[in-house]
């Protein structure tokens, strides 16, 4: 559908679903992709997030909306129908079966028991701009935000994490994992991560991108080559 994937789940079939940015979604399945878009029913081509919840149904979220996969089609939630923003940028499951979205400037939402609530600033989330979703064995959902750091949302209470008590850099930490927690690099990469270069080296890395005598202007591979180089050498 598109070369720019932004977003990758496989299902228990073991399907391979790709969210691109313009080209819709892709499935993988027996070796031949499907590709899925504006032309056959999703509500948008930038697809930023894939879910499978634990009925086996596949959700997509666009840029126009939350899409839940159909024999026929796609069954699309709105605004109209309660969301608190139309693009999509995260989705997770919980242990108790409620799917939880990320918006941009819309908070978050969870959809259980075919209603949907919205949990804002006005509710005590640091940001509107949700990026990333990951529940913990005690039943705590973390959200990471655009610039308002980490949010740990327990029993209706939020508890911050920020630059200031703990955080490298709230932009750049998103969505990784150290143990229950987590930062910005991905769970796959900080996995290997830490197989590679030991359980701290997530950490190390997260350190240098956000030391203050980082070079000024670096960016793509370049930046990435001096923060490697610096968090392994230290």
């Amino acid at each position: 559908a598109n070369d720019s994937i932004y977003s990758l789940h496989v299902t228990a079939q073991d399907e391979l679903w790709l969210g691109t940015l313009g080209g819709g979604a892709s499935r993988l399945r027996d070796g031949k992709f499907s590709n899925f878009s504006t032309s056959n029913g999703l509500a948008g081509n930038f697809v930023r997030a894939c879910l499978t919840d634990r009925q086996g149904r596949v959700w997509l979220g666009t840029e126009n909306g939350l899409n839940r996969m159909k024999e026929d089609g796609f069954l699309v939630y709105t605004t109209l129908d309660g969301l608190s923003g139309n693009h999509i940028n995260s989705l997770y499951e919980d242990q108790e079966g409620s799917l939880w979205v990320g918006t941009y400037d819309g908070g978050l939402n969870r959809i259980a028991g075919g209603k949907i609530s919205s949990f804002t600033m006005k509710e005590g989330l640091t940001n509107n701009d949700v990026y990333s979703i990951l529940e913990d064995r005690e039943g705590s959902l973390w959200i990471g935000t655009d610039a308002g750091g980490l949010n740990r949302f327990k029993d209706g209470t939020y508890n911050t994490i920020t630059s200031g008590n703990a955080l490298a850099d709230d932009k750049k930490l998103r969505e990784a994992r150290d143990g229950n927690l987590a930062y910005p690099l991905g769970e796959v990469f900080c996995g290997a991560l830490v197989r590679m270069h030991g359980e701290d080296a997530p950490g190390k890395l997260a350190r240098a991108f956000a030391r203050p005598e980082a070079p000024a202007g670096l960016g793509g591979v370049a930046l990435w080559r001096d923060a490697m180089l610096r968090a392994m050498s230290g």
